[in-house]
């Protein structure tokens, strides 16, 4: 044999596979170890089955059948991709996803129509949702049945709907919680079963949800008759408001507590009817309040004192208010010993109706002024 022959030929045959490989597209999809891309709900499952898979990267839009149970720690990363369902809002759990572990994150996806929730957290589940939309789901958008979210810019679209829910279902022994700072958006708000959550668990639960809601402009209820926390009540945007601003009355509003103010404000009845469980208005420290009606039909009930002043100056123009006892009350300094720090109030009555039991205006001590337009 020719070694010299050989070894050319070898070389011509090398020379001529790097030409031929340097004019061939090779695209090639290489997963890192602990992770997995899928594309079915088959596929889903089968990775969640595997635990040396820490990562599962959702490729296609997916349908599922069944709820998808995530019981160990991993990230699901939707990769924007929406997952919608077959599953009929029967009884028991028909959530998109059902979380039953810590240590979860679901990311980046769009659930759509789940025929219940889109996720739910079950007893003593701990997860991060984070970037979430949820479409027009049957029952609510995340269900925390026991478990603790985080929420990261999720959304839910429908307006009919809870964006979250807190319950405690069957075989669930504490209530799930919603940590500080998370931010979601949509539906009805934070609902509360109040029905499975009762005593102090409901007075924990609640605590929590009028933290998160307040921070996010959402309300919290357990019924159209029971409401914890109305970001538009004027209990919430005369809590939120800057002092010189304006606060206007959204709807009408019954059994509402003092509204004790202490900053200086211009209130805007706006034609609505306001009813209050003891005293209406307190203003002191110095504020300068207005009250106005500018649609001119307001109507004011009280079961004792409307308005009290107390070193501060207050205007009431227009809209009717009524009392079975007391009306306007304007305290001025009633301790002689204490002249040095003289207590000035002043009330305006100007075009409003006063009507009381006992005294429609009562002005009283050293410093109390009522003017009557």
């Amino acid at each position: 044999m020719n070694l010299f022959v050989t070894k050319g030929i070898k070389s011509l045959i090398c020379t001529a596979m790097v030409v031929a490989l340097s004019t061939i597209s090779v695209t090639t999809t290489i997963h890192a170890d602990g992770e997995a891309v899928v594309d079915s709900e088959a596929t889903l499952n089968a990775a969640l089955a595997d635990e040396s898979k820490s990562v599962i990267k959702i490729g296609a839009n997916i349908t599922t059948n069944a709820p998808i149970t995530i019981t160990r720690a991993v990230t699901i990363d939707g990769q924007g991709k929406t997952i919608s369902t077959s599953q009929t809002a029967e009884s028991g759990d028909h959530s998109t996803f059902t979380v039953t572990t810590g240590g979860v994150t679901l990311q980046n996806m769009v659930i759509e129509a789940p025929a219940k929730y889109g996720v739910q957290l079950y007893s003593g589940a701990v997860a991060t949702l984070s970037t979430i939309t949820i479409n027009t789901p049957g029952f609510g958008g995340v269900l925390i049945n026991g478990g603790t979210a985080t929420l990261q810019s999720v959304s839910v679209t429908s307006s009919d709907k809870p964006t979250v829910e807190f319950a405690k279902g069957s075989g669930v022994t504490t209530v799930g919680s919603i940590v500080d700072g998370s931010t979601i958006t949509g539906g009805l708000g934070i609902y509360i079963d109040a029905g499975q959550i009762t005593g102090a668990d409901l007075e924990t639960v609640k605590t929590n949800a009028i933290s998160i809601a307040k921070a996010n402009g959402l309300a919290v209820f357990s019924s159209p008759d029971q409401v914890y926390y109305n970001p538009n009540s004027i209990v919430s945007l005369i809590e939120k408001a800057e002092a010189g601003s304006t606060v206007v009355v959204q709807a009408d509003e019954a059994n509402l507590p003092t509204l004790v103010i202490d900053k200086n404000l211009t209130i805007d009845l706006n034609g609505h009817n306001l009813s209050f469980s003891n005293y209406g208005f307190y203003v002191y420290n110095k504020s300068n309040l207005q009250i106005i009606d500018s649609q001119n039909k307001a109507q004011v009930s009280v079961p004792d004192v409307i308005l009290y002043v107390k070193d501060a100056n207050v205007t009431v123009r227009g809209g009717s208010y009524t009392s079975n006892k007391r009306g306007f009350v304007v305290e001025g300094q009633k301790d002689s010993s204490l002249w040095d720090q003289p207590i000035n109030s002043v009330l305006t009555v100007d075009q409003a109706t006063v009507v009381a039991n006992s005294t429609s205006v009562i002005a009283t001590g050293n410093g109390s002024r009522v003017v009557i337009n």
